[in-house]
């Protein structure tokens, strides 16, 4: 799964995304939205997890998981973000998503039956994908009047 990587903390974005379930719940409650409607929680003030047909958020121990799904919109974005544990950079958390090989349909490979995999249209598939997340996030976390923080890494004070 391809990954990108971010300067604000896990606890930021967790603080970030219960907003957001929250505000989606409520919003499907009050609307009494036909479909799908799913709200879990376990503590007070904290939900597990939201889903409402179109958003799935869903918080976990160590990460969460966001979903949002249009019938197949081309916004359709999808990715879990998680704490980064290992300490080569400033990143504190790692955000990983999904990106779909693209075939080239043009190549068969010696049976006739699998298309090849087109690796310029896979990567370009997944940069999108990764500018989207990342403009998304950066996005939602400004509109939270929330700044990076980035962690102490040993590379910064290290000599070469």
């Amino acid at each position: 799964m391809p990954t990108t990587r971010s300067l604000y903390t896990f606890e930021q974005f967790k603080q970030v995304f219960q907003k957001m379930a929250h505000d989606l719940a409520i919003e499907a409650v009050t609307k009494l939205a036909s479909g799908e409607l799913l709200i879990k929680g376990y503590r007070p003030r904290t939900l597990s997890e939201v889903n409402t047909g179109v958003y799935h958020i869903k918080f976990y121990a160590n990460h969460l998981g966001f979903n949002y799904e249009q019938h197949s919109h081309p916004d359709h974005m999808d990715f879990e973000i998680e704490e980064k544990f290992y300490s080569t950079s400033a990143h504190c958390t790692k955000i990983s998503f999904y990106s779909p090989e693209i075939r080239d349909e043009n190549t068969k490979d010696e049976w006739g039956y699998t298309y090849l995999t087109d690796h310029k249209k896979t990567d370009a598939e997944k940069k999108r994908r990764q500018n989207k997340i990342d403009e998304f996030l950066e996005k939602l976390m400004k509109d939270a009047d929330l700044k990076p923080e980035p962690r102490f890494s040993l590379e910064k004070y290290s000599k070469h």
